[in-house]
């Protein structure tokens, strides 16, 4: 009777589902085509063993295009299009045959009523939870409960599915491909058949269908469908539903009054509309941008149906969810030794590529260019963020002290008014400007390569901006890794810069399609402040891989080695550790001999630089700051850390004494513990990370307990002493593989969820 078309793309068990409502509960009998796009999940192979007429394209062709095809190959005079998503309830049909009998023409759109568990501003969709999956969906109680809320028919109305007659269909010219890849292409094709005559706009109220409300945010980068609707028709949508097809509903007052103001039943332009018009096309490029961003070829596929069937029986097996995937990496230290911030998503890069993804890789200029890896950097785009960039960039370039300090002079005096000024009105983050630039990059990048995600990480806030911009702009799926704990609870006044931190927060925790955090205490800290996180929010212990450096096995040395390593601040520093080894020394003089704190890292904090000055030991003491890339041996900063920290008697942890320090454990831990060597962590209320140091057999103190570090480190010395301090032979399973294992795992849920969702 009619023609069911469905449009599908990787959502094999929702589709499975929707075909088996069709044939369960209508009344008559109906011809089902299904164009699949792509089909990587094995849908096609099942809509064949199924005896399905269909189509098929070896990529996503869009709503707009597959639909318009489906319609060419309809059988029956009226069509159906449906959403893979929608669960058919008994009697849909009948409904709709009694609402073609009652109109006096088949210039008509009939629609039917959507049960939902979410239904927005919408009055025409019924509220009811039936499940929010094929796994979880209640199909026994919603075939008693459908007809629970009594409603009629609506006129002046639309929704979904839609039911249409295909010479009409074909007479306004279907989908209208300005709108490609979707986005309101039904509001276009409303206009179009009120524009040749329509007034029979009806959802039927006995005609339902249940609706998993996928949310319309896929895998593609969408149109801007409300702004090619008002560039083509000089009017809003919001305009021509309140003022055009909200008069055919005589029942209601509202509308009435909507119908007595109209001068003419014709459509006529609106001031909005105009200067939308104007401004959109003035400073936009709209529709072509969006189409060209989306796919400037998208009819340009395989095209295969029924009879190619045989031809693809021996094809080989689809790609998997994550398979030839490009993700677009925003981070602004990447490729820097020794750099945490650079670390954590640079030792990814090659279990990524393992996983089959293809980075795409936009940085600053701080580090190493990619050699073979798309890598583009850039530089911040206002005045601190550039200062702070170039010199380190000059820094790590010019041999020359002096040409150092010169080049450092003239890109100060260049930028100083303009510094001055942003310091001024924008007192964030150092590098915040960044986010400009790679925003702007990004943004080609997603219209020309269509990456199937944008991953924001590092320390500085910079990358999160750009991936929200990102993901607002394009609707683009979103990754956010935190590094450190974003908003710390303070009592005082927040400043701008502890302001902007908590806007970002949220935008992250309402956005991002998955955000995670290395610390469980981060995690659930940013869910109570942001309760709309929900089930998309983790936390992963980033790990560190087994470094391949030959480890020397330990042997007691002339001196009792304690060794930290890292940067040190006001509240992550030396002064109680010091204070405690000052003890421990001050017991037996003797020890200050055998005794050596050795210091690798950036410059001292005021803090600790004065502890070092009063201790009374300065012998014992020694100060290596950064070890940087060796320009003879080749060797890089990374490596002589890690042969360093393979020679030392004890790792020294500091932990910091801030408030977030609770929600945070610091990245060198991770390589401590691949040395196997004794670890002493002075740890601020962490239950986390002191679990994991006692996991270990390693020691773990309140850093504020000066007591209790100098006992510890009479314990060790002990120890060191009846040569006993020897390695613990314990094999970390915190690696950066099985962060990536996870974080690809989570993504692959994520990106099959919203294909599973229509494109629209």
């Amino acid at each position: 009777m009619f023609t069911i078309i469905i449009p599908t793309w990787n959502n094999l068990e929702f589709l499975k589902l929707c075909v088996h409502s069709i044939r369960t509960y209508s009344d008559f009998e109906h011809e089902i085509i299904i164009h699949v796009n792509g089909g990587s999940d094995g849908t096609l192979e099942w809509v064949k063993s199924e005896g399905i007429k269909f189509s098929h394209t070896d990529k996503n062709v869009g709503i707009c295009i597959a639909v318009n095809h489906l319609v060419t190959l309809a059988s029956h005079d009226w069509v159906l299009y449906l959403n893979d998503d929608m669960v058919a309830c008994p009697g849909w049909d009948t409904a709709f045959a009694k609402a073609i009998e009652t109109a006096d023409t088949d210039l008509a759109l009939f629609f039917s009523t959507l049960i939902q568990a979410d239904i927005g501003k919408s009055p025409y969709i019924i509220k009811q939870d039936f499940g929010s999956s094929p796994e979880n969906f209640d199909e026994p109680r919603l075939m008693k409960e459908y007809l629970k809320d009594k409603r009629g028919d609506a006129e002046g109305a639309a929704s979904q599915p839609t039911l249409f007659h295909k010479k009409w269909w074909s007479i306004v010219g279907g989908y209208s491909v300005e709108f490609s890849p979707g986005m309101s292409s039904d509001d276009d094709l409303l206009m179009k058949f009120w524009v040749i005559g329509c007034r029979h706009y009806r959802v039927v109220g006995a005609s339902r269908f249940y609706h998993f409300s996928c949310k319309s945010t896929g895998r593609i980068r969408h149109n801007m469908g409300g702004r090619i609707f008002a560039m083509k028709w000089g009017i809003t949508q919001k305009e021509f539903f309140q003022k055009y097809l909200a008069s055919l509903n005589k029942n209601s007052a509202s509308n009435a009054t909507a119908a007595s103001c109209l001068p003419n039943p014709f459509p006529r332009t609106t001031l909005k509309g105009k200067f939308r018009r104007a401004g959109y096309g003035l400073f936009h490029d709209y529709p072509l941008g969006d189409i060209e961003a989306w796919d400037g070829a998208a009819g340009v596929s395989t095209w295969k149906g029924d009879a190619d069937a045989a031809n693809e029986a021996s094809a080989a097996p689809a790609p998997s969810p994550h398979g030839k995937q490009s993700w677009l990496i925003l981070s602004h230290a990447y490729n820097m030794d020794g750099r945490a911030a650079s670390q954590t998503i640079t030792d990814k890069i090659p279990h990524l590529l393992e996983h089959g993804i293809r980075p795409i890789i936009v940085s600053g200029i701080l580090g190493y260019k990619e050699p073979v890896l798309e890598h583009h950097q850039v530089l911040p785009a206002l005045a601190v963020g550039l200062r702070f960039d170039l010199r380190h960039f000059l820094k790590n370039r010019l041999s020359s002290h002096l040409l150092y300090r010169l080049a450092l002079l003239a890109v100060t005096l260049l930028t100083f008014p303009l510094y001055l000024l942003e310091k001024l009105i924008i007192p964030i983050e150092t590098t915040w400007s960044w986010a400009i630039s790679a925003y702007l990059v990004s943004r080609r990048i997603i219209r020309s390569e269509h990456p199937a995600l944008v991953y924001s990480t590092g320390g500085a806030y910079a990358a999160h901006i750009a991936g929200f911009w990102l993901s607002k702009r394009f609707g683009i799926p979103w990754i956010a890794e935190i590094h450190d704990p974003m908003v710390i609870a303070s009592t005082g006044k927040p400043s701008i810069r502890e302001k902007f931190s908590m806007w970002l927060e949220k935008k992250i925790c309402t956005r991002a399609d998955i955000v995670w955090w290395f610390t469980e205490k981060a995690m659930e800290r940013a869910q109570q402040r942001h309760p709309q996180l929900g089930e998309r929010g983790h936390f992963v212990l980033p790990g560190v891989d087994d470094p391949g450096l030959k480890r020397t096995p330990y042997r007691r040395q002339q001196h009792f080695v304690i060794s930290h390593f890292g940067s040190l601040s006001e509240t992550r520093n030396l002064r109680a550790f010091l204070e405690a080894l000052g003890k421990l020394i001050g017991r037996d003089t003797t020890r200050a001999a055998r005794v050596r704190l050795h210091i690798f890292g950036g410059s001292l904090d005021p803090v600790s630089a004065e502890a070092i000055e009063a201790f009374p030991y300065p012998e014992v003491i020694e100060n290596f700051g950064r070890l940087e890339a060796d320009p003879i041996t080749g060797e890089s900063g990374r490596t002589q850390v890690l042969q360093r920290m393979n020679a030392a008697d004890c790792l020294l942890l500091l932990h910091g004494t801030e408030a977030f320090s609770e929600e945070y454990i610091p990245s060198k831990f991770y390589e401590y513990l691949w040395t196997q060597r004794p670890i002493l962590g002075l740890i601020h209320r962490n239950p986390q990370l002191t679990g994991l140091l006692h996991e270990f057999n390693h020691r773990s103190v309140e850093e504020l307990d000066i007591d209790d570090v100098a006992q510890a480190l009479e314990e060790l010395y002990q120890l060191w002493s009846e040569d006993r301090l020897g390695d613990n032979h314990s094999i970390t399973p915190y690696t950066t593989k099985n962060a990536v294992d996870t974080i690809v795992g989570w993504t692959d849920r994520m990106l099959s969820s919203r294909s599973a969702c229509k494109v629209r």
